[in-house]
């Protein structure tokens, strides 16, 4: 899995901010998204970033996002056996909802409470694992990225073609 080609599609879903600021559910957030109450940067950076106004660098962003993408793939190996198998753009797929909206818990929360999309997805059924995505709640809530990946998906599009495709 190449990260340079999924970096820039995590920003763009995501966005980029180097101060510390609170996300839409209230969390403390920064860089590429990074839930720093769940996911604290004292290791990585040898400091803590712990209220709004707190900054980081470009440099530490990218060592962070890096990070959590090697998270989020950590999670989807452990629960999926074949997730290797899958192409690098439905790889890309996952990580990416994986990143909004974290693996969670099977049948309740998060990547695992969409059961029928994962189950589509691991029977080689994309059409199907697409349409899923898009008729659900998170589809809705984040839109233009629901589109877009389940483009993806569907057609085994890599984001800079799925986004040429969508026009944007």
């Amino acid at each position: 899995m190449n990260k340079d080609t999924l970096i820039p599609q995590l920003i763009l879903h995501e966005g980029i901010r180097l101060t510390a600021y609170l996300d839409t559910m209230g969390i403390l957030t920064i860089g590429v998204g990074r839930n720093v109450i769940a996911n604290p940067t004292e290791e990585e950076l040898g400091r803590a970033i712990s209220k709004v106004g707190d900054a980081i660098t470009q440099e530490e962003a990218m060592l962070l996002l890096g990070n959590d993408i090697d998270s989020a793939v950590d999670d989807l190996t452990d629960e999926f056996d074949d997730f290797d198998k899958l192409s690098e753009p439905r790889q890309h797929v996952l990580i990416d909802m994986c990143f909004n909206m974290g693996i969670g818990i099977e049948g309740k929360s998060g990547l695992l409470a969409f059961q029928n999309m994962l189950d589509a997805t691991f029977s080689d059924d994309y059409p199907r694992a697409a349409q899923e995505m898009l008729n659900s709640r998170w589809a809705k809530q984040v839109g233009r990225r629901a589109t877009l990946l389940s483009l993806m998906m569907a057609q085994n599009l890599s984001f800079e073609d799925a986004r040429k495709q969508l026009g944007y």
